[in-house]
């Protein structure tokens, strides 16, 4: 691991390659970089305690958006030279949403206004494991991370995206994505209860990435909000009211997620669906919440298609 000192300019990679489950956007960032917990031995670094919650804080961060993912990896210098014979291999730490290999990927941690933190994914072992204590504005940074900075003014309009094949995304992304008023807007079920018959469903990569990023609110033509969070947990919303109908649980797996333990709201003043429509109601509505994202992945809005497109709708 190369060592920069805490809050010198970032230099490390021109430019930024943002990672998505769907593909990735490479930018000139316009914004400065500075270096945070680029450690490697013999070099001091500054010790001690921090807030509580940010380890937790920052292992979230880095549970999102890969920045500068490599093929390879770096290892831990300040931990002792591996005894055992064999090629070294990377940090893994279990995070509430799937296990996390340390040492290949960055992540940005938005400051003031212009001015971005860059710090190696290893920065949370080097905090948990030797006791590093990065600077207290990168501390607040973290407590007050912001997950959407990629769908706004940090990334510029001209931006290369490309889907998960690396073929170049022709059309703007025009997705509501869950956040700001949608996040406000939604309010929790009041009776949610188990459905008889479970629906088996199994999502792949390309839908589990679309919930991540969610459903945002958009006008009364989308009926439904969804958002699936990093504890694994998916809930949808009418959009209109953001009263909260459904939830379940996505399980991780090699080539996906498999939905399980959905519930359905079953206050009478929130939701007249009954358990015995389900589970064929939900998979109406899930399919809904994914069709829409991706028409306006694609450049569409409910009225037709962007002027950018100029494809139907």
């Amino acid at each position: 691991m190369a060592h920069f000192p805490d809050l010198s300019v970032y230099t490390y990679h021109p430019e930024e390659i943002i990672g998505f489950p769907t593909g990735t956007t490479s930018c000139r960032p316009g914004y400065e970089r500075l270096n945070v917990g680029w450690l490697d031995a013999p070099h001091e670094f500054e010790t001690g305690t921090v807030a509580d919650g940010f380890a937790d804080a920052l292992l979230d961060i880095i549970a999102g958006r890969r920045i500068n993912q490599m093929r390879g990896f770096h290892v831990c210098t300040l931990c002792p030279a591996q005894a055992s014979p064999g090629r070294p291999r990377s940090l893994e730490v279990v995070h509430r949403s799937r296990t996390l290999y340390l040492g290949s990927s960055e992540i940005r941690v938005p400051s003031g206004p212009g001015t971005m933190f860059a710090a190696p994914t290893l920065i949370w072992h080097y905090v948990t494991a030797h006791g590093y204590r990065p600077p207290d504005v990168f501390v607040l940074a973290v407590h007050g991370y912001d997950p959407e900075w990629t769908s706004g003014p940090w990334v510029p309009a001209d931006a290369d995206r490309r889907d998960s094949r690396g073929d170049p995304l022709t059309s703007p992304d025009l997705r509501p994505l869950f956040g700001g008023e949608a996040a406000r807007k939604a309010t929790p079920a009041l009776d949610l209860r188990p459905v008889p018959v479970q629906p088996g469903l199994v999502l792949d990569n390309d839908a589990v990435g679309l919930l991540r990023d969610g459903l945002g609110w958009y006008d009364m033509e989308i009926r439904w909000m969804a958002h699936l969070d990093d504890s694994g947990v998916l809930r949808l919303w009418r959009s209109w009211k953001g009263q909260q109908v459904y939830e379940a649980r996505l399980v991780p797996g090699p080539d996906g997620a498999t939905l399980t333990g959905l519930t359905v709201e079953q206050d009478p003043s929130r939701h007249q669906g009954t358990l015995d429509r389900e589970p064929d109601l939900f998979e109406r509505v899930l399919r809904s919440c994914l069709d829409h994202p991706r028409r306006f992945r694609a450049g569409h809005t409910p009225y037709g298609p962007s002027p950018v497109t100029g494809a139907p709708g």
